[in-house]
């Protein structure tokens, strides 16, 4: 088995605008990691699709590596900026900027995004080429814009030309990350093309490792659902889909109880158990909540609540992922 790697998602729902202009929900994508020598012999897969997986892992990386960057540090310090630049007509009290962006192994991802597996056909390397260089020219330019409004900053040149230069570089700043994530979108929509092609969706019933992924993946599949209704729930055409999300979800954690649990060893257990410790204690009872919100028709209560589903979505995830480092 080659198993599915997720990644976490880290925007708020469309409602929940934290860009300038520009805010959705991130589909997850999933990425494909290598498993143990005897399940790729078990299922024969071949090493050109292991080639193909390996190259494709290397371009999740860069994505994840670029998002989190984007939406854990620089429009968390963008917005900060903003509003201490904002108050300092009255307080007088110095705004600060630092540029925290710093995409880890930068040179080895670039490097790779620009070297795909010659084991995908041309038309494959030449169009995530195609796309991994501009999304790496587009974070290069957020990079330097990002470093350049820091030495403005520092330098309290604000003093001297009352924030020209600082809107200048903001509005720079923000319709690039606004253009980011139309790239990061495009991106993930190929690499989902071609994990359906290289992907191997066999399971060992007799590998704890597989039956624990297994059984991990059918609850992702189903809250990645619950997501996607949350997206606009204005939409739903049906009042008790969320309701009966609930009730699989819930069915789910009911017979994962019952069951004989796979035997793994310490690290992995502990990352398996805590999933379904966080199924059952952070994500069932704020779905609980939302199908209650969604039924009396609070529907701005149930955008703040689609927030912290995808915090308790992202608990999940990590979860998964470590069973999957760790296997």
């Amino acid at each position: 088995m080659v198993s599915l790697r997720r990644l976490v998602l880290v925007l708020s729902l469309s409602s929940l605008l934290l860009l300038s202009g520009c805010s959705s929900l991130k589909n997850a994508f999933e990425s494909l990691t290598q498993q143990s020598d005897s399940s790729e012999e078990a299922y024969s897969v071949e090493p050109e699709d292991l080639a193909a997986i390996d190259s494709l892992n290397l371009y999740v990386d860069l994505a994840n590596g670029a998002q989190e960057q984007i939406d854990d540090y620089l429009t968390y310090d963008l917005d900060a900026y903003e509003q201490a630049a904002e108050a300092y007509s009255t307080s007088s009290v110095s705004p600060y900027f630092t540029c925290s962006y710093n995409l880890f192994d930068e040179t080895t991802l670039y490097e790779s995004a620009l070297n795909p597996s010659t084991e995908m056909d041309s038309i494959e390397r030449n169009t995530l080429i195609g796309k991994g260089k501009a999304y790496m020219e587009l974070l290069d330019t957020i990079k330097r814009d990002c470093k350049e409004l820091a030495k403005y900053v520092n330098a309290e040149d604000f003093k001297d030309d009352e924030f020209a230069r600082s809107k200048d570089l903001l509005d720079g700043l923000w319709a690039n990350i606004d253009e980011f994530y139309v790239l990061h979108d495009d991106l993930i929509e190929y690499l989902d093309v071609l994990f359906d092609k290289y992907e191997d969706k066999s399971y060992d019933p007799s590998n704890p490792v597989d039956v624990a992924l297994h059984n991990m993946n059918l609850v992702l599949e189903k809250t990645d659902q619950v997501l996607d209704l949350l997206e606009d729930a204005q939409a739903i055409s049906d009042p008790n889909t969320l309701q009966l999300a609930y009730d699989e979800l819930n069915g789910m954690l009911v017979a994962h109880a019952g069951e004989e649990k796979p035997t793994l060893d310490a690290g992995l257990q502990s990352s398996y158990d805590g999933f379904y410790s966080s199924l059952e204690t952070q994500f069932l009872p704020g779905l609980k909540k939302m199908v209650r919100q969604y039924n009396n028709q609070e529907l701005e209560e149930l955008d703040d609540s689609s927030s912290y589903a995808i915090s308790d979505y992202n608990i999940l995830v990590d979860y998964y992922n470590a069973v999957i480092d760790a296997s």
